[in-house]
């Protein structure tokens, strides 16, 4: 018999009777450790104070954070330990709600109401679960990946019953690992005996990350056909057809993935921008309008849902050549004033917010009031503390032309084209636009050079190195990808150079102190800190 005397219980629900009562459950079946909380957000504060056994979670908490909000958030910022029980008490069960909350794999449903003996039934299955993985989960808790993935054989080889959940969960630590082949090999054996969707999902994204999109479509275009259900096939689709072009089909394969998992924030944003790009506006503004109101209490809250919607509907406008109807102007300047009041403190975000409202106010004829604004925004935007993505800096470049903003538009594209100019879809963009070319040119002449440094840099070459990224330098001085290459040979030159460390700790800041507009959410925005940080060590 099971005990639960030694488990630490948080159950979750804004009913005080029926918290009440799962409590006294509980106490019948000898748990003596019960925490109570009443939202979503007393959920997330507590977990990150403590941890625990099994939490017990109400779907429908009133205003805030529902349960998928909840178990999104405790997933993504690694609050939930491996061997935590998450169980989600609800008292509806319609497929939007249980497919919405599937994505994030809770261990159970509890269906209201239950009495004591069914909840006993089900813990006592889901803890004997638990302690038979137990080693897994200690080894993954600390990421001691070659001592999972015996365990999970161990497990295999004693206990046939979990020996499919040991299988993935051997999967997850050689992907951990980056043994691609072994994983392929493993995965494809599990295939030929029977499907698996979970198998499927990871040979997938596997052969897409290897660059084999045509090959991952054919894999998980074959487990649709026998799991037609499960969102996350379509999801591998649609990012294997683009990556072959085929935007039109990825947009209608995620159209399809939505209709099973409407309530998916992530495949919402993934739909606007899909629709956008083949010019499909009405789609494209429906989306961006589901991801907005999925954002309100998600951790995946961003202002470019809002900022999308606001554009696509401006587009609209001027596709169209029609005035924006009552109905959309007042849920468009509904989220310009929520955008400016949730991000007062991002001035970049601040900066698009006003363009799109100075282009809505154009779009309505009411130029003289958008030209103010317009104003406004070009010079709060020579003023950001951080730059914009590179994606974002495009945007806003044609936002300033449309608003007669020439002269900040020509200065942002430059910066853009100096920061990214190494990637080629910006490359792309930027030569489509006046002026572009030269700046294009100038790229490329920098990025040949930094190339010959990184081909210099893997010889070991590294003062012979810093000849072409000086130079590569001095024609882009902000290009994040020359300046943490040049950084990263300097690091290495003062482990053969002891004698010059100082100057070339000097060198190696000036370097770094050129990306200090660097956007936090650039990809790498973290090497460029560990970076920093050991040459502030030298």
């Amino acid at each position: 018999m099971i005990s639960y005397s030694n488990k630490n219980f948080l159950v979750v629900d804004d009913f005080t009777e029926f918290r009440n009562s799962i409590k006294s459950m509980l106490r019948q079946i000898g748990a003596t450790m019960v925490d109570v909380a009443t939202s979503g957000e007393e959920t997330i504060l507590m977990c990150r104070k403590k941890k625990y056994d099994i939490i017990m979670h109400d779907y429908n908490l009133g205003p805030g954070k529902d349960g998928q909000q909840v178990l999104e958030e405790l997933v993504l910022q690694k609050l939930l330990p491996p061997h935590t029980i998450f169980v989600m008490v609800t008292a509806e069960n319609t497929q939007a709600m249980v497919m919405g909350a599937m994505e994030y794999e809770p261990d159970d449903y509890l269906t209201k109401p239950f009495n004591r003996a069914s909840l006993m039934q089900r813990l006592d299955k889901l803890v004997e679960r638990r302690e038979a993985m137990a080693a897994i989960h200690a080894a993954a808790a600390k990421s001691a990946w070659a001592e999972m993935i015996k365990a999970c054989d161990d497990l295999i080889a004693t206990n046939k019953r979990y020996a499919s959940m040991a299988l993935r969960k051997k999967a997850m630590a050689m992907q951990e690992m980056g043994k691609s082949k072994e994983l392929e090999t493993l995965l494809r054996s599990i295939l030929e005996q029977r499907p698996v969707p979970w198998a499927f999902l990871m040979l997938g994204r596997l052969l897409l990350a290897r660059g084999d999109a045509q090959q991952a479509q054919v894999v998980v275009s074959d487990a649709i056909q026998q799991y037609p259900q499960l969102p996350a096939l379509y999801d591998v689709l649609a990012e294997a057809q683009q990556k072959q072009g085929q935007l039109t089909a990825a947009q209608a394969t995620i159209q399809e993935a939505l209709k099973t998992s409407p309530r998916a924030i992530r495949r919402q944003m993934q739909l606007g921008a899909l629709a956008k790009a083949n010019g499909d506006l009405d789609i494209a503004a429906r989306a961006y309008r589901e991801a907005v109101g999925l954002g309100r209490g998600s951790c995946l809250k961003t202002p470019d849902n809002y900022l999308n919607f606001v554009n696509v509907v401006n587009a609209q406008a001027v596709s169209s050549g029609e005035l924006i109807d009552r109905r959309h102007q007042e849920e468009v300047m509904s989220m310009v004033s929520e955008v400016n009041k949730d991000y007062a403190d991002d001035k970049a975000v601040i900066v698009r917010n006003t363009l799109a409202q100075a282009t809505l106010l154009k779009n309505l004829g009411k130029s003289k009031e958008a030209e103010i604004l317009a104003k406004k925004a070009a010079e709060a935007a020579q003023q950001l503390p951080h730059f914009f993505s590179a994606e974002v800096a495009v945007e806003v470049v044609n936002q300033l032309r449309d608003m007669g903003q020439a002269e900040t538009a020509t200065q942002v594209l430059q910066t853009c084209a100096e920061m990214y100019g190494d990637d080629p879809q910006v490359q792309s963009t930027v030569s489509s636009q006046e002026g572009g070319a030269l700046l294009v040119d100038r790229a490329n002449a920098a990025r040949q050079l930094n190339r010959d440094g990184v081909l210099l840099y893997e010889k070991r070459q590294f003062a012979e190195a810093m000849q072409p990224f000086r130079e590569a330098s001095r024609l882009q001085p902000r290009n994040i990808t020359m300046v943490l290459n040049a950084v990263q040979n300097l690091l290495q030159l003062t482990k053969i150079q002891p004698e010059q460390k100082e100057s070339l700790k000097k060198e190696c800041m000036d370097f770094l102190n050129n990306l200090n507009g660097m956007p936090p959410d650039d990809k790498r925005f973290e090497r460029f800190q560990m970076l920093r940080k050991v040459a502030l060590a030298l």
